[in-house]
């Protein structure tokens, strides 16, 4: 039962965004603890340089806390973010 962090790009052409919603609503379904990011405007490859910066810190405080028990980033409070 490890939490998930799990991101997705509005305009991805290879996946689309409404499956993401779907395994997003199954988790919470299950009471799975997991957090959503949703960047907007964003395709497959994250072009925008802000928002693959922003995942890539995203990412290591996520790893940071569940992995070396770092301190929980506000941000990690909610399941949805956009």
């Amino acid at each position: 039962n490890p939490p998930l962090l799990r991101w997705l790009a509005e305009h991805d052409r290879h996946i689309h965004s409404l499956q993401s919603m779907e395994f997003y609503l199954a988790l919470r379904r299950l009471n799975k603890e997991h957090t959503l990011l949703v960047y907007p405007n964003e395709g497959h490859e994250m072009a925008v340089k802000e928002n693959a910066e922003d995942l890539n810190v995203r990412i290591l405080q996520w790893c940071n806390h569940y992995l070396k028990n770092e301190k929980k980033q506000e941000w990690m409070n909610s399941d949805f973010i956009r």
